[in-house]
């Protein structure tokens, strides 16, 4: 009896995901806990493994289509079975994606592939067809060809640009029509080596000239006059072997995780009442107090800045709660513990990991918590479970260099914490003398249609009571 293979729910909030790359190929024998595929959500990258034994069958290829959590993506099979091709779910196709294709192990023809066909059969089972990029596209139409005829290189076997560049480079040459180009302007364009089309782009509907020619050729002497005079900022002019720094013009779809950060980025500019507090701190005992922790032998994991700022923020939210609040339509819902999100740049774009009940927890245990969930965060390997249910965030950007800069709320919460770098400073002490401290700014945004700005300051205030004087926090636990 088929097993069916479906998109998973990795967490509470995901509706869909997408496929990455399958680990097996069709017709592989597949043991129980064998890793299958990788699929995306909005949160992390996750790899499947299979429940079931079987000869597996791909029903869904991998592509950047948004598949429904249920859709049966693939079967795995007794040996002598065949899947019910009647049982297959349509895949929905993104807006960008409706005008893409898939690749079949031959070579297609015009008259084989229909725009409106966005699936093919392949040894007999129907898969989801694969896209082409927008550049192939811009590209295609650029050059006059039909991309569709394009063998796809991409990572995830799209049609790129550079496919239907190799595609064209192909065809053979062809001859303009008199009615694109007069015969003096082709001869000249012919002897320059200059692609007719590069001006017809720049001359739509137009029949190209002898003069249009000579016009498009003053124009890319002049650029490239230009760019040799900018080559670099001290105005010498180049030897041949220095580089020759340039910015290249590209457009990049809001897809995937990108899109996710905007959308709920701008979400929040215009739902919140943002206010931001500042205040500088003196943090010299607080990294005293971590140095102290990197020469002990007996601690395995020292606590990272964000991990102690986690700690001290759940005390200081113990006892402030209006800040450990989040909007609910129309109530205010205050929490009964205190799951800190902490900000991390990862190469797919903002996570935010979440370590919960940290007001309760060792130091220590949260240090190697965090060490392992940060890092799985940045790889993209965070279960989309381990990025939800933050009732407070704190984002770090003292390691780049910035002193106090604005957060923005993740909502639904009420609040977050920016930390700016830490930086040694002479200060005068009570008792008039000088010294060198080490202080931090620290700068609160919270929503003022949950908190008011006196309560917000309050907090903000204990928790530089925090850092100017660890004993303060460190007494108040039962442990480290």
């Amino acid at each position: 009896m088929a097993h069916e293979i479906v998109m998973p729910q990795l967490g509470l909030s995901m509706s869909s995901g997408k496929i990455i790359t399958w680990l097996k190929v069709d017709g592989d024998l597949i043991k129980t806990g064998d890793a299958l595929f990788e699929v995306e959500s909005d949160k992390a990258t996750i790899a499947v493994e299979a429940v079931h034994d079987g000869v597996l069958s791909i029903n869904i290829l991998a592509g950047d289509q948004d598949i429904p959590v249920g859709a049966v993506i693939g079967y795995l099979l007794a040996p002598s079975e065949k899947p019910s091709h009647e049982t297959v779910q349509p895949v929905a196709l993104s807006h960008d994606e409706k005008d893409g294709v898939g690749i079949t192990s031959s070579t297609p023809t015009p008259e084989s592939i229909s725009r409106q066909d966005y699936s093919i059969r392949t040894e007999g089972h129907k898969v989801s067809r694969l896209p082409s990029t927008p550049a192939a596209r811009r590209l295609a139409d650029d050059l006059g060809v039909d991309w569709r005829l394009a063998t796809a290189t991409g990572k995830r076997g799209q049609i790129k640009a550079r496919d239907v560049r190799q595609y064209a480079n192909t065809l053979p040459a062809v001859t303009p029509s008199p009615n694109d180009i007069s015969p003096l302007a082709y001869t000249l364009v012919k002897d320059l080596g200059i692609d007719y089309k590069s001006i017809q782009l720049q001359l739509p509907g137009k029949r190209i000239e002898r003069e249009d020619v000579l016009v498009y050729v003053r124009q890319l002497l002049s650029e490239k006059r230009a760019a040799k005079s900018t080559e670099f900022s001290t105005g010498r002019v180049s030897s041949g072997t220095e580089p020759i720094l340039r910015l290249e013009m590209k457009k990049q779809p809001v897809i995937g995780l990108r899109k996710i950060i905007a959308e709920r980025m701008a979400t929040s500019a215009h739902t919140v009442a943002p206010v931001t507090l500042f205040s500088e701190v003196d943090a010299t005992a607080l990294v005293d107090l971590r140095e102290s922790f990197k020469v002990d032998p007996i601690i395995s994991v020292t606590p990272s800045y964000n991990v102690l700022f986690a700690k001290m923020v759940s005390l200081a939210l113990l006892e402030h709660p209006d800040l450990n609040a989040s909007m609910n339509g129309d109530e205010i819902v205050y929490w009964d513990t205190v799951n800190i999100g902490i900000a991390v740049d990862s190469p797919r774009g903002l996570v935010v990991p979440v370590l919960r009940n940290v007001h309760a927890r060792n130091l220590f245990d949260l240090a190697s918590t965090a060490e392992e969930l940060i890092s799985r965060a940045k790889q993209g390997k965070a279960l989309p479970d381990e990025l939800s249910g933050g009732t407070f965030t704190i984002t770090n950007l003292g390691n780049l260099g910035v002193d106090g800069f604005t957060p923005i709320i993740n909502l639904p919460e009420c609040a977050v914490l920016g930390i700016g770098r830490m930086q040694k400073k002479l200060a005068v002490l009570a008792d008039n003398t000088t010294s060198v401290r080490t202080f931090t700014t620290l700068s609160l945004t919270f929503d003022h249609r949950l908190v008011d700005g006196a309560p917000a300051a309050r907090f903000l205030n204990r928790v530089c009571q925090f850092v100017h004087a660890p004993i303060l926090w460190i007494t108040r636990m039962t442990a480290f």
